[in-house]
């Protein structure tokens, strides 16, 4: 796992190029809020299974970043751990 710490586009760009000569098995990028903005950047440069995390506050950030392609979300918000337990089988 290769955290991204985004928080302008030269952050983005390196960790971009660290993903690519690391061949991490995901990237965990922060903070996961950011996910919506650069989801398409990061699916055209690398092949890399992302998590968001970070600043997840509500269910509305939860389902947006979702939405943008990550496959999960790494959060210590209570509510969205009680959001996992209500709709996971």
């Amino acid at each position: 796992m290769q955290r991204l710490f985004v928080f302008d586009s030269v952050s983005l760009d390196n960790g971009i190029k660290m993903t690519k000569a690391s061949d991490p098995d995901a990237i965990e990028v922060l903070p996961g809020m950011v996910c919506r903005r650069i989801m398409d950047r990061i699916r055209a440069e690398v092949d890399v299974p992302v998590i968001a995390g970070g600043l997840m506050i509500d269910l509305e950030d939860f389902d947006t970043a979702l939405k943008s392609g990550v496959i999960g979300i790494s959060t210590s918000s209570k509510e969205l751990w009680r959001w996992q337990d209500e709709n996971m089988p």
